[in-house]
């Protein structure tokens, strides 16, 4: 918004999106009220209150001050007028005003000018506002002590919707303005005149008044306006994508980004280092600055910040030719006290993927201009280096179309003609484009701040270009990468080798990715949606994916012949991989000791290294660090026919330092449950393999041939077992129908616990693991839902569903607490799903007749069984009571309701 002229004392700004601001503008009177001063604004709000293009309004005051009240030295001029004018009374015309006014309160808000404050629908106040002599409850203590009220005293009191820094006001101000618009035109004044109407009776007539207009307006609708109004609703979804905003190549922003990466990891960093603008350093950065306004190219973004020129953050398009193509990724740079000197930090938002040899999943870029790589001199940081140099050596030479051959040691094959070198960096386009369209999905789901809009506009604008190529992908009408919309050079004349594994995952990532887009407003091309076959999307959900797909999508989690029943996201997240932040480690602690490893065991850790990147089974995933290696970090995928089944469990391993003289310490991510008895709440793993129980000597560590990986399987193949029971030594022997029903109502127990295990690795995923948890349960949460109520209904044993083949012949019941409990859990751990798949609300309707219809399959053959049973005793008196007592009792659950998600 401009700044309001002086000789404007009432100031109206009307921007095209239906918010006006209206600013009391003598600030060097503290905006004090004259006689004209009051008609005027009278006469705006009245103004503004009939142009239909107006939809909300905000009031504030310029300067230090909202309004402080009526000028004392026109006082008379004031009350000398018609004080029944209702005309030209402002608070009058504000409370007849049937458009929603928000007060931005800025200062202070004195007497008449606290009245106005008070008349706004909503009030948004810096922590600088202070208010005085109101005339709404409290009012006493206001009036008779005349001492302020400050702005947090008045949220306190109700008074005040949000107290902000006086910074973000006008800003806060606006969020909730464009929330309002978003809402009904027409329903937003009915709204407001219901509140107004409705605070002139008592409670009881209020809510009777808002239900009688409520049934007044909906009764009064056709149906074309009824239509219409479920349209607008489901316009609603969109946020600020709807925005045509003209995004700038480079921009200066007012404050940093919350979600900055070295904001949140060292909120302090440089800070005070850069305040003093003429500093050699700020000098610098401005000529930066300048240097990208002018010269970013056009796929090169850069927002920096007011208050913090020590950070900057930029994202780049991926560049056509190569397997990044159309995609977006984010860098978040700081700039160190001693710049140019020293060069920037840079972290990349990698959602856990690693789509590239020189992108860390931890962040990390690998890259000699910045020195975290060990190139040549003239490769390395000088201090006439610049970021943008920096940014177009990452969008050339990382983001590149043959990226395997970024990895140390294969450059050698980047000219070869042997084939073994070609499909390698075939396969890995492959992997990496795959990535890339995850990474889109993420950045939809959840775009990095400040650029919102950008991401929404971008995405609108590439959609058909990217469906375009997974059709030409599928089809192998063009190698990985090498795609350019509308240009010949896209398709070969003949057919490429593209592998069954990366159909698969086209197939699956497709399906997310319009739904995605969806979020963007933009329907798009239907030819797009044809599959090579000729069928659409929609007829392949409704054929809910081939055999082929799911077996190769899915291929090794479960082993042979449990293709079907869980998903995996282990197709495009490294098994093994080498990470920089521990922070979260559970042995990070021990840093400032870090444990002193001598030479003899450094060799062994980078052996035991090599045997974990080869020999990894597909349902573990590891994470080492380059500099903390004694640390390691593992995620166990629960096994199939368990009651922690498509679960992950994380273990921390820190090697002493005299390892493998000694086994590894070994600690789990417990969440304070019990579900094993070998994984104690307190994380305490007891196993002989680490010598923290005492079994046969022959099940103990042994020192240079006991390893990680032996230790790993241990974890998932004895401890994750079908029947934990009888993990507890002194039920080992137990047989008989007291120990299965134990070792039945322990497994439920478990299931429960994996369960909210899930729930709290989705709320706070290990670090370097994040984009793995959400893309693992995003993948299993509908077999994973589907079991849970499979378990509930008493369909099948908990830990035994795979399908529907799996229901037993009658229901069984679970022990009441374990039904309270599983009942109370479901909703929630729906809830969270749900964040990360939003379709899953249609799923569970699916779900839900599925339930119903076994459910009464059940009561009918249990009925039928009832009737035969009756008929063919026939037993006389008492017996026949007893009899039909008898058979009821037996089939009662069986006639139970389902429970429903």
């Amino acid at each position: 918004m401009e700044n309001p002229p002086p000789e404007k004392l009432i100031f109206v700004h009307r921007d095209q999106n239906g918010v006006s601001y209206v600013i009391i503008n003598r600030p060097k009177s503290l905006n004090s009220l004259t006689r004209p001063m009051m008609v005027d604004l009278a006469k705006e709000i009245k103004s503004l209150a009939s142009d239909d293009s107006v939809r909300v309004i905000i009031l504030s005051g310029s300067g230090r001050a909202f309004c402080s009240g009526v000028d004392l030295t026109s006082a008379e001029d004031v009350f000398k007028g018609d004080v029944k004018d209702l005309e030209t009374d402002p608070v009058e015309q504000m409370e007849r005003c049937k458009k929603p006014i928000i007060g931005a309160i800025n200062g202070f808000a004195v007497t008449a000018g606290f009245e106005i404050a008070l008349a706004c629908d909503v009030l948004v106040a810096s922590k600088e506002a202070k208010f005085m002599d109101t005339h709404a409850s409290r009012a006493r203590e206001a009036s008779l002590t005349a001492v302020p009220i400050t702005a947090e005293q008045a949220e306190k009191w109700g008074l005040v919707n949000h107290v902000v820094e006086g910074s973000e006001l006008l800003k806060k101000a606006r969020q909730i303005a464009e929330a309002i618009i978003k809402n009904n035109k027409e329903l937003v004044p009915k709204y407001k005149a219901v509140i107004n109407d409705g605070f002139k009776l008592d409670l009881g007539h209020a809510l009777a008044l808002e239900k009688e207009r409520a049934h007044a307006y909906y009764d009064g609708m056709t149906k074309e306006q009824f239509e219409k109004m479920q349209e607008f609703i489901a316009e609603q979804k969109t946020d600020l994508i709807h925005s045509s905003i003209q995004f700038e190549h480079f921009d200066v922003v007012q404050r940093e980004a919350s979600d900055h990466h070295y904001l949140k990891k060292n909120n302090k960093s440089g800070k005070n280092n850069l305040q003093d603008v003429n500093s050699s350093v700020s000098v610098k950065i401005m000529k930066e600055w300048k240097i990208l306004e002018k010269n970013l190219p056009e796929s090169i973004y850069v927002q920096v910040y007011e208050t913090r020129i020590d950070l900057l953050r930029a994202v780049i398009i991926g560049s056509p030719g190569t397997p990044y193509h159309d995609g977006l990724f984010f860098f978040d740079i700081l700039l160190p006290y001693d710049y140019p000197e020293q060069p920037p930090k840079v972290y990349y938002h990698s959602h856990g993927y690693r789509l590239n040899p020189n992108l860390y999943t931890s962040g990390k870029l690998c890259l000699s201009l910045i020195n975290t790589w060990t190139g040549t001199k003239v490769e390395k940081w000088t201090q006439k280096s610049t970021i943008l140099q920096l940014l177009v050596s990452i969008q050339g030479l990382v983001l590149n179309d043959r990226p395997y051959f970024n990895e140390p040691g294969y450059g050698v094959g980047k000219n070869s003609l042997s084939s073994r070198w070609i499909n390698a960096s075939i396969d890995y386009n492959e992997d990496a484009f795959i990535l890339s369209c995850k990474t889109m999905l993420q950045v939809i789901r959840k775009p990095p701040e400040g650029f919102e809009v950008f991401v929404a506009q971008h995405f609108r604008e590439r959609l058909d270009s990217i469906l375009a190529a997974f059709k030409a992908y599928e089809k192998g009408s063009v190698l990985v990468g090498q795609f350019r919309i509308n240009e010949a050079s896209s398709s070969s004349s003949s057919l490429v080798r593209v592998s069954p594994k990366f159909k698969a995952n086209l197939k699956g990532i497709r399906v997310e990715l319009v739904k995605a887009f969806k979020t963007t407003n933009y329907v798009p091309n239907m030819e797009n949606l044809e599959e090579p076959n000729g069928k659409t999307a929609k007829k392949r959900r409704e054929e809910n994916n081939t055999q082929e797909h799911v077996k190769v999508q899915k291929k090794g989690i479960l082993g042979a012949g449990a293709d079907l029943k869980m998903g995996s996201a282990n197709e495009s997240f490294p098994q093994f991989d080498i990470a920089t932040d521990f922070s979260d480690h559970k042995y990070a602690v021990t840093q400032k000791q870090s444990t002193k490893l001598g030479e003899k065991s450094t060799k062994a850790i980078m052996k035991e290294w090599k045997f974990l990147q080869n020999g990894l089974p597909e349902s573990i995933y590891v994470r080492v660090y380059e500099q903390r290696i004694d640390l390691l970090r593992a995620a166990i995928i629960g096994p199939p026919k368990t009651p922690y089944h498509n679960g992950l469990f994380f273990f921390d391993f820190q090697m002493p330092s005299d390892y493998p003289q000694n086994p590894p310490k070994v600690m789990y991510h417990s969440y304070g449950l019990r579900l094993n008895p070998n994984l104690y709440s307190s994380g305490y793993v007891c196993l002989s393999l680490l010598n923290t129980w005492n079994g046969p000597p022959s099940t103990h560590w042994t020192p240079n041939k006991s390893t990680i990986l032996q230790v790993l399987l241990s974890l998932q193949a004895l401890v994750l077992n079908d029947t934990p029971f009888y993990n507890e030594p002194v039920y080992a022997n137990g047989k008989g129908k007291r120990f299965k029903n134990s070792s039945m109502s322990y497994n439920n127990t478990t299931f429960l616990y994996s369960c909210m295990t899930m729930k709290y690795l989705m709320s706070r995923p290990p670090k370097n693991f994040e984009g793995f948890v959400v893309e693992h349960f995003r993948l299993n949460s509908r077999f994973i839902l589907s079991a849970y109520l499979a378990y509930v209904n008493g369909f099948v044993e908990v830990g035994k569903y795979e399908d529907e083949e799996s229901y037993l012949d009658q229901r069984i019941k679970l022990k009441e607490k374990h039904m309270v409990k599983m009942r109370e859990h479901l909703p929630h751990l729906f809830q969270f799903f749900l964040r990360i798949d939003p379709s899953l609300g249609e799923f569970r309707m699916e779900l839900n007749e599925k339930i119903r219809r076994k459910c009464n399959e059940y009561a009918e053959k249990a009925n039928a069984a009832e009737s035969m049973n009756v008929k063919k005793r026939q037993p006389a008196g008492i017996l026949r009571l007893l009899s039909k007592l008898f058979v009821c009792g037996s089939s009662s659950f069986n006639n139970n309701p389902p429970f429903l998600l």
